[in-house]
């Protein structure tokens, strides 16, 4: 469900891009942001995408 959301915002003119936090080495995640014992790992991700998006101002 989540590659078709971001297929969906991508079809509009969006820009989403899907993280695969497993892929990257981050697992044991639930769906409660910020509540897991990695969320400092969650954080570093989120920050590092949000700089390469220059939303990071």
């Amino acid at each position: 469900m989540a590659k078709l959301w971001v297929d969906k915002v991508n079809e509009y003119g969006g820009h989403a891009q899907l993280i695969d936090l497993p892929k990257l080495g981050i697992t044991g995640n639930t769906h409660f942001p910020f509540s897991d014992v990695n969320s400092l790992q969650v954080a570093d991700e989120m920050s590092r995408w949000l700089a390469e998006q220059g939303l990071d101002r």
